[in-house]
């Protein structure tokens, strides 16, 4: 039997008996490669991808020929079809060499496979102007490799290959993606574990370069932190810690930011400096002295940010927002009222009591919170100066970050920023040092190693000691800063310290073991705080005086070990001197000590929840439960947290209880960064469910099923969101757990009212109703009840639903629930205002949107505002009263600019194309009604893609003469025939009954009836 070989993968090959088969034309032989890679494919499809514009009988014909000539180039028929619509190549004549052996990941092909140069798949093979199979082939390719890549990376976790074998797939990684980082980083690991430290540093280098050479970033902390590992193996240390010390070699730096100053109090520019070098060379020492020399005249803002900060945000700019709040108490600065709310919402720590107003809507709030510290800033310094110092800000996160860069590329904000920074930078930290490089308006200063010199210099300004020992020192050191001072604070305070037996890496250990027992022990302590030092925790953990602690830290400044940093006008923090030093006392206690201590730190932090600064704990509560190894604390933490940062209403109309009014509603992240956090959660959840036994994480489950779930529907992810929270409700039924498969009905519920599923909310109700009673809670019975009236409303038994909503205000305005549920009031006028609208009562139903908006408008519920106006603006429509339609659909839009809120915003725009075509106005009703369709394009409201239908209609009846109908009409067109004409589901409830008649009432009209049967 004939055989035929194909080699797919690199430059494509073809032989048949041993001879190179020649195709007569491309296309035929780009037919042949589709049909191997797809398996069975119909005919028409395969025209539509070679003959994309021929007609059906044209491109069939073609084919037909394209077939006969791949037959006759083999002699022998390749094709089988199942059916006369099929066509498929017979694999029992036609053998492909490689592809195949990739998919079924055989790992011996795939080694063999690293030899080749060439490795994507139909190399160099193009079919020129045939756009639909380029695309096909350009997703053919991407597919392929990211499948290779993945078999790769498997191949790289498999302990059965050999390093050798390892090492030659992550430099073919390399070679296919030369900014794959991860895979240099495994590649610098595994010549680590060769002990080939030569190659590590090489293989970084070259990371490093086309990092900046192409990206003009740096390598991300993961890899500086791996090659500094491997530096300290080879007792290279490049990690040293800076130390109060004098200026000496610095007098150039210093005089460069002195400069600045100068010209920045001038007003001719807002300089910013950046402070770079290794660590331990001198930066936060030069800063410390240029502050020294600044007179009381301008407000100097520190920021310190640590390691842990950059995974999560707004930390960084948390302990400037408190100087702030305390300047402004000090000076009694006014400052708006909403401003001071929006940054209290963020930052309890603020530490001033503001309501949260404008938080009860659903708000995108880093804008908010943006404009808030602008604001701060710009009364800040309309009064001084003001200095902002960033020390170490390649650790600061994300978003404050963003923040950060808002306020250094603002030119009416008078600030001078110096930020110090080590040489490898986060890439959030080099993109904004990139781009106020690219506008001009940053200076960089460089520290380097002090010379031989210089370093005679330092040392002989603190001690006297001989000349072969400065060099000795010198040498060592390598002029490093950190080091020289390490070896002085040894001769000052250890007389039996030995200068030229102590190796560079020794001298901390020296100094650390010589402490005295009792305060070696309180240091040990002190290293395991997440960032800085705090008295109270310390005297609550050691159960130690407060005097007795004071005297031990006392003693450790006075060694240079700790040290005093001004947190405020009125506070210190303590600090080490370096992070070296703290790395270092860290790492030699034992694990079990580690464990233990920070069990500890987590019992004192879980111990003061329970206020208004709960959220500000639970970063510390996540780090402390993760660093003694309670997986499950430490994810019940970090959902804690992350929930605070998305926190999104259920409903138009949320409860106002105490708890809320003060953490309002908001969404501090962007969509990009829930998903990211969303991933990462879930991938530490799946860890943790692999690891644990069900007994001991399930209460953890029922949390984590119902945020994970709740925050994937209010971001758009309906379907996966609602299977969590079904999932967590049956969850928590088998556990008893009432107040959370309450939780998970009501989110239900308040799914389906956006979506208009009526059948899922009855569901949900009769589920809900089995579980609350007057019993259980009066006022969660009354919530059931307006739901249930809402129900009837749309279900057509409007007086029942008006029974129900009357009987639930009852409850809500009795003296015990009137403020925690008085949104709920505003809900029930609402409700009752739709069914008197739905009945075609309008004046009626206008005077219960009125008693609802006044409570929305006392409340400040944006969400609520919006949509009533939207309402009335509508009915108004519906009366004919087309200028206070105008009127109230517009301000409707002005307050939905406003909120990050879905529901209902498709009515103002799509009526107010109805209005202006009724004005005869062409430009808006286009504009509205093209706003209308975007909108409508994401709903998964029936309800409202029907009063789209209508509107369409009405548009088609009152528009035909605009000049800008062809326009127009092509956008009404785009859908109407799957819309309104056949598919009526949108229809099927009795609360589109008078849309309804009124599309039945215009299709009879002859110029509607012209454009739908054209459509048909």
């Amino acid at each position: 039997m004939k055989c035929i070989y194909v080699d797919l993968i690199g430059y494509p090959k073809v032989t048949s008996d041993d001879e190179i088969v020649k195709f007569p034309f491309k296309k035929a032989e780009g037919i042949f490669y589709m049909l191997l890679l797809e398996g069975q494919l119909e005919r028409v499809k395969l025209c539509s991808y070679f003959w994309p514009e021929a007609n059906e009988e044209i491109g069939k014909k073609n084919l037909r020929n394209a077939i006969y000539s791949i037959r006759k180039v083999f002699g022998v028929d390749i094709f089988m079809s199942s059916s006369r619509a099929l066509i498929q190549i017979d694999r029992s004549i036609v053998k492909v060499n490689d592809y195949d052996r990739v998919i079924s990941e055989d790992v011996e092909f795939l080694t063999t496979l690293l030899e080749n140069d060439r490795i994507e798949l139909l190399d160099d093979f193009y079919i020129p102007d045939l756009i639909e199979f380029d695309e096909w082939l350009s997703y053919k390719k991407n597919h392929f490799m990211e499948k290779l890549n993945g078999f790769f990376a498997a191949m790289l976790n498999n302990d059965e290959i050999t390093s050798s074998i390892k090492i030659n797939i992550c430099k073919k990684l390399i070679q296919l993606d030369e900014f794959d980082e991860k895979s240099y980083i495994r590649l610098i690991e595994l010549y680590k574990e060769e002990r080939e430290y030569q190659k590590s540093v090489e293989v970084f280098n070259k990371l490093e370069n086309i990092l900046k050479s192409e990206l003009s970033i740096t390598p991300s902390l993961e890899a500086v932190n791996l090659i500094d590992g491997i530096l300290n193996e080879r007792q290279k240390k490049d990690e040293k810690r800076e130390s109060n010390i004098v200026s000496i070699g610095r007098d150039k730096e210093f005089n460069e930011l002195m400069k600045s100053l100068g010209i920045f109090r001038k007003g001719e520019n807002n300089n910013t400096v950046l402070v770079k070098g290794e660590a331990g060379i001198g930066k936060t020492n030069l800063v410390n002295n240029f502050i020294n020399h600044i007179s009381n005249g301008e407000y100097v803002l520190k920021i310190q940010c640590y390691p842990l900060e950059q995974d999560y945000y707004y930390e960084s700019f948390r302990s400037v927002m408190e100087q702030i709040s305390s300047i402004i108490r000090e000076e009694d600065i006014h400052v708006p009222t909403y401003t001071m709310s929006a940054l209290s919402a963020l930052y309890p720590s603020f530490g001033i009591d503001y309501d949260i107003q404008m938080y009860m809507e659903e708000e995108r709030n880093f804008g908010i919170i943006e404009k808030a510290v602008l604001n701060i800033f710009s009364i800040f310094g309309n009064r001084k100066n003001i200095i902002l110092i960033i020390e170490d800000v390649h650790w600061m996160d994300k978003m404050s970050l963003q923040i950060l860069k808002t306020i250094l590329c603002q030119n009416t904000i008078k600030v001078f920023t110096i930020m110090t920074s080590r040489n490898a930078m986060s890439s959030n930290a080099s993109n904004l040092i990139y781009h106020m490089k690219s506008r001009s308006v940053i200076n960089e200063i460089v520290l380097e190693r002090l010379n031989e010199e210089l370093t005679r210099g330092l040392i002989s300004h603190y001690v006297e000691i001989e000349r072969n020992w400065q060099d000795y020192i010198y040498r060592e050191s390598e002029g490093n800063p950190l080091f020289i001072m390490e070896y002085v604070n040894n001769i000052k305070q250890n007389k039996g310290f030995d200068i030229l037996k102590s190796k560079a890496g020794d001298v901390i250990k020296s100094r650390i073991i010589n402490l005295p027992l009792e305060v070696r022990k309180i240091l040990e302590i002190c290293s395991v705080f997440l960032d800085y030092i705090q008295l109270d925790a310390l005297e609550k953990i050691t159960g130690k005086g407060k005097i007795d602690l004071i005297d031990i830290i006392d003693d450790l400044l006075e060694r240079n070990i700790l040290v005093e940093k001004q947190k405020d006008r009125s506070n210190l923090e303590l600090h080490f001197t370096h992070n070296k030093i703290k790395t270092f006392v860290k790492s030699e206690m034992s694990r079990s000590k580690k464990i233990l201590l920070n069990k500890r730190f987590a019992e004192y932090y879980e111990n003061r929840l329970g206020g208004k600064h709960d959220r500000e704990l639970y970063l510390r509560l996540s780090f402390h439960y993760g660093e003694c190894n309670m997986k499950i604390k430490q994810l019940e933490y970090r959902l804690k947290r992350f929930s605070g940062l998305v926190k999104i209403n259920h409903e138009m109309f949320p409860e106002i209880d105490d708890y809320e009014m003060n953490k309002g509603t908001a969404v501090y992240l962007s969509e990009t960064d829930i998903d990211s956090e969303l991933k990462s959660i879930e991938k530490e959840y799946q860890s943790i469910k692999k690891s644990e036994f069900i007994e001991n994480y399930k209460d953890v489950e029922i949390v984590y099923l119902y945020t994970m779930g709740r925050l994937l529907v209010d971001t758009g992810k309906h379907q996966s969101g609602r299977e969590l929270i079904e999932k967590m409700i049956e969850l928590a039924e088998k556990s008893g757990n009432l107040e959370y498969c309450i939780r998970g009905w009501f989110k239900i519920i308040h799914q389906t009212i956006n979506s208009f599923d009526l059948d899922g909310m009855n569901f949900a109700l009769e589920n809900l109703e089995k579980l609350v009673t007057e019993e259980v809670d009066e006022g969660i019975t009354a919530k059931v009840k307006r739901l249930k009236g809402y129900y009837c409303v749309l279900a057509g038994r409007y007086k029942d639903g008006e029974v129900y909503l009357n009987d639930a205000m009852e409850t809500f305005k009795k003296l015990e629930f009137r403020e925690k549920y008085i949104l709920n009031i505003a809900a029930s006028y609402m409700y009752i205002g739709e069914s008197k609208r739905l009945q075609e009562k309008f004046e009626e139903s206008i005077s219960y949107y009125d008693k609802a908006l006044a409570i929305c408008s006392d409340k400040k519920l944006l969400s609520g505002i919006a949509y009533i106006l939207a309402s009335k603006g509508r009915v108004y429509y519906e009366l004919g009263k087309i200028d206070k339609a105008e009127e109230f659909l517009l301000e409707s839009i002005k307050y939905y600019s406003k909120i990050v809120f879905v529901w209902g915003r498709v009515i103002p725009s799509g009526y107010l194309a109805l209005v202006y075509a009724g004005k005869r106005d062409e430009k808006n009703t286009y504009k509205y009604f093209k706003l209308s369709m975007e909108y409508i394009a994401n709903s998964k409201n029936n309800y409202e893609k029907g009063m789209i239908c209508r509107i369409k209609t009405e548009l088609i009846k009152s528009c035909r003469d605009f000049s800008n109908w062809k326009k127009l009409e092509e956008l009404i067109m785009s859908d109407l025939f799957n819309c309104c004409f056949g598919d009526l589901k949108c229809f099927d409830n009795p609360a589109m009954t008078y849309e309804k008649r009124r599309i039945n009432e215009l299709l009879d009209d002859k110029d509607v009836k012209y454009i739908t049967e054209s459509k048909k």
